[in-house]
């Protein structure tokens, strides 16, 4: 099996002002780039059988609906070669996809079969059966055949795919703080996948479901508006909001479920005192981080997640692409970067990963 890996196509984006940059499939893109990749993908499987990875923000549900985004998608792989099989490894933009997919196997299919939904939080299932990295089910039997989060690792392999958001400050908050009364075998970054989800989906789901395309990017910009002022941001009503609505149940068994609600609303709450005392604007976020930068949360990444001696991380998110070998370890990093296409720019940033047995091949498009 032959397998291309590609991240950040952020479908659903249409290049208007909420982010003034083209989508993959947009008619006013100049370089035709979905056309070069449906050849690279065409060439390179020959044959042979061939899956997709996608390594998240591969739809964009804070600046798109979520029809709008489906829609995408399946013109995306009506466009493409014929897969044999496609593992969809969420991220930040669209998370929401792995909390609809949680509720269907919590929630929905069990009243569907007449039975009661499963008791306590939909995100506490994760952890139930099989590798917790993974969901295993089918996604209502539609196109994906694997959805994963907040990792996949190919089988029989050292490789490793998770999208990346998970590295940086915004997303660790919480975990920091509740990681150590997680259960045994819980790392840090598993509770990162986990214990964030009420921030995540806050800021990059309901917020962008408004109407007003607020999403992640607006939620930073009304907190650096307001600590411009000197003022703490009304956010607070809001985030207070979501957690209780988010986290009824909490998530981590064994802890207070109003601990972690009250936790969760203190880390939001210091999110945003940290922008009042020392505002940035939005080109400061981990979004288009230098190499350097990324290398570096990557390999700390690693080292509270994976063990073994031989690995390859695959990830997206920066928008910045890269292929690093750590010195004196038998560690590479691969940054796929991202697809949308600033119009004051010459081209977009962006690789197509090609594996083929142990042998793999960055291909820049």
């Amino acid at each position: 099996m032959k397998y291309v890996a590609i991240s950040d196509t952020h479908l659903g984006q249409d290049g208007s002002e909420d982010s003034g940059q083209l989508a993959l499939l947009s008619s006013s893109n100049p370089y035709r780039t979905i056309d070069r990749l449906s050849k690279v993908i065409s060439d390179f499987a020959g044959n042979s059988p061939i899956s997709l990875i996608a390594v998240g923000d591969i739809m964009d549900l804070t600046f798109a609906y979520m029809d709008t985004c489906l829609t995408e998608f399946t013109r995306l792989l009506e466009k493409l070669p014929k897969f044999h099989s496609i593992i969809y490894v969420v991220g930040n933009h669209d998370h929401h996809f792995w909390t609809l997919h949680s509720e269907y196997g919590h929630t929905i299919a069990p009243l569907a079969e007449g039975k009661m939904p499963r008791e306590g939080s939909i995100y506490r299932s994760t952890y139930i059966h099989g590798e917790r990295f993974q969901l295993l089910e089918p996604l209502l039997n539609g196109p994906i055949t694997l959805l994963a989060y907040p990792m996949f690792r190919l089988p029989n392999t050292s490789m490793y795919f998770t999208h990346g958001h998970l590295f940086g400050d915004l997303y660790t908050f919480l975990s920091d703080v509740l990681a150590p009364f997680a259960p045994p075998g819980i790392s840090k970054a598993d509770a990162a996948s986990t214990l964030n989800v009420a921030i995540i989906e806050f800021i990059y789901w309901l917020l962008g479901e408004t109407g007003e395309g607020m999403g992640a990017n607006g939620v930073m910009e009304a907190i650096f508006t307001d600590s411009k002022k000197g003022k703490k941001s009304l956010l607070y009503a809001a985030i207070d909001s979501a957690v209780d609505v988010l986290l009824p149940n909490g998530i981590i068994k064994g802890f207070p479920d109003s601990w972690e609600r009250r936790i969760a609303r203190w880390i939001g709450r210091n999110i945003i005192n940290i922008y009042v005392k020392d505002p940035r604007p939005l080109t400061s976020l981990d979004r288009h981080m230098p190499s350097e930068n990324s290398r570096k949360l990557s390999q700390k990444w690693i080292a509270d997640t994976i063990i073994g001696d031989k690995i390859t991380l695959v990830c997206g998110h920066t928008h910045v692409s890269d292929n690093f070998s750590v010195p004196g370890k038998q560690v590479n990093i691969i940054n796929l970067g991202g697809w949308l296409i600033d119009p004051e720019e010459n081209n977009p940033d962006t690789n197509v990963l090609l594996i083929d047995g142990d042998k793999l091949e960055l291909k820049k498009v």
